[in-house]
């Protein structure tokens, strides 16, 4: 998960994230009743989850909209269930 300042930014790391490593876009929320802040989730193994996770972030935290990720390597059934 990767939790953005902008929806624009959101866009940008979903983006990033399935170009760079083998991972399936799970939602983009973009700012509708967030203040404006959006997130990207996505799956897949976990070296591929923190790859993806790792470069989008960065690319954000250069433009300075990254607020914050996470990477949840086996989720409890219930969380799971609310992502997808």
């Amino acid at each position: 998960m990767i939790e953005t300042f902008t929806a624009a930014a959101a866009v940008v790391a979903g983006d990033i994230a399935v170009k760079t490593a083998q991972v399936d876009l799970i939602e983009i929320r973009l700012a509708h009743g967030l203040g404006g802040k959006s997130f990207v989730t996505f799956c897949g193994d976990v070296g591929s989850v923190a790859m993806a996770v790792e470069a989008a972030s960065k690319a954000l935290a250069a433009e300075g909209t990254l607020l914050d990720k996470a990477v949840v390597a086996a989720p409890h059934l219930e969380v799971w269930g609310k992502l997808v």
